[in-house]
């Protein structure tokens, strides 16, 4: 009988070992992002209220115009343009030009205007190419989303929805690019 426990012992401490090797070895590797993530509800992730939405203007008619393949914003220095895409968990910025270090968020679509934030990633003053945005739900087939150009009001590399608003071009309008995930 000792022996059969012993056996069991033995199989039980193999069995956890080798759940523990699996989990390491798939586990993201958070050393490669300056953002760290821990699970928890998206709204305490962009310091929000659960029942409170990021408040944003109007993007006026262009923002009820049919999906292209490409779209880009252009304001001063800050560019970004954003083509259709597949679905997934990320989305690919094709190309970011930024006068200063700020951040760029993708939003879902709510009624034609962006709404809530699925991801956002803290880019460096300057010009970046096929850059991709993580986001912490993905993108669903045939549905509309927004990525927006938000400053880094703290200049900390924390996104906080309520501080690091959307910036605006000269004339007011916020700095966005609307396309479809396929």
């Amino acid at each position: 009988m000792k022996d059969l426990i012993k056996i069991f012992i033995i199989v039980a401490l193999v069995g956890v070992g080798a759940k523990w090797y699996a989990n390491y070895k798939t586990a993201p590797n958070f050393e490669e992002s300056p953002l760290q993530y821990e699970e928890a509800p998206i709204e305490d992730i962009l310091d929000l209220p659960s029942s409170q939405e990021i408040p944003l203007p109007d993007l006026g008619p262009e923002s009820k115009t049919e999906p292209v393949a490409k779209r880009e914003k252009t304001s001063g220095q800050n560019s970004l343009l954003v083509e259709d895409q597949k679905a997934g968990s990320e989305v690919i910025v094709s190309e970011l030009n930024l006068e200063k270090a700020s951040w760029v968020a993708v939003h879902d679509d709510k009624e034609g205007k962006p709404g809530n934030v699925l991801g956002a990633h803290w880019f460096p003053a300057g010009k970046s190419v096929k850059v991709t945005v993580e986001l912490l739900r993905p993108t669903l087939s045939a549905k509309i989303y927004y990525a927006l150009l938000h400053e880094d009001a703290l200049d900390d590399k924390l996104y906080a929805s309520s501080k690091d608003l959307p910036l605006e071009d000269a004339s007011g309008e916020v700095i966005s690019v609307k396309f479809q995930a396929n």
